[in-house]
């Protein structure tokens, strides 16, 4: 059985001939023929294969054709669904970097300040992906974000699976 990994998530339809814009693990080898699984955003909704048509890049994401939706109406219902890939397809990640699936779970910690907290899930804002954090002392629930911008990162330890942060100060203490 093929186990699928987040790696990216459908922002919204481009334009009126079916292209949609795309926000994705840099990592990720898709390439036009490539099959592809998206989990709609509704918790009961099934997820399903679709294979790409085409791609092409725009700034930091992609803009891509599917075979089985030809219209600007045919993605609406797809808005925010999750890109799936199949982890045995991933190649690994090059020394000093990660996939963004790999947080997950992970314990963060900061230079000055010490342990955050855990990563309890991944958002995106837009601009960029956001860590939700889950600090110790925090109600149940209540998640702090982080914005996962390079000058914020210092390391990824997998081994012990850590991710180690530089925030500026003020920015844990405000959220």
């Amino acid at each position: 059985m093929t186990e699928w990994i987040d790696v990216g998530v459908l922002m919204h339809a481009h334009g009126v001939t079916g292209e949609a814009r795309l926000r994705l693990d840099p990592a990720v080898p898709i390439e036009v023929g490539s099959e592809i699984s998206l989990q709609p955003r509704q918790p009961a909704a099934s997820s399903f294969i679709l294979r790409v048509k085409t791609l092409r890049s725009h700034g930091d994401d992609y803009l891509v054709r599917f075979d089985a939706l030809g219209s600007r109406e045919s993605l609406q219902p797809l808005h925010g669904a999750r890109l799936r890939w199949p982890r045995a397809a991933l190649p690994a990640a090059p020394v000093g970097e990660f996939y963004l699936w790999e947080l997950l779970g992970a314990s963060v910690e900061d230079e000055a300040a010490g342990l955050l907290g855990r990563v309890d899930h991944l958002s995106d804002n837009g601009a960029q992906p956001l860590l939700a954090v889950q600090a110790p002392g925090d109600l149940p629930g209540r998640q702090r974000l982080v914005p996962l911008v390079a000058p914020f990162i210092g390391r990824f330890d997998r081994d012990l699976h850590v991710l180690h942060l530089r925030l500026p100060a003020g920015l844990w203490e405000d959220a």
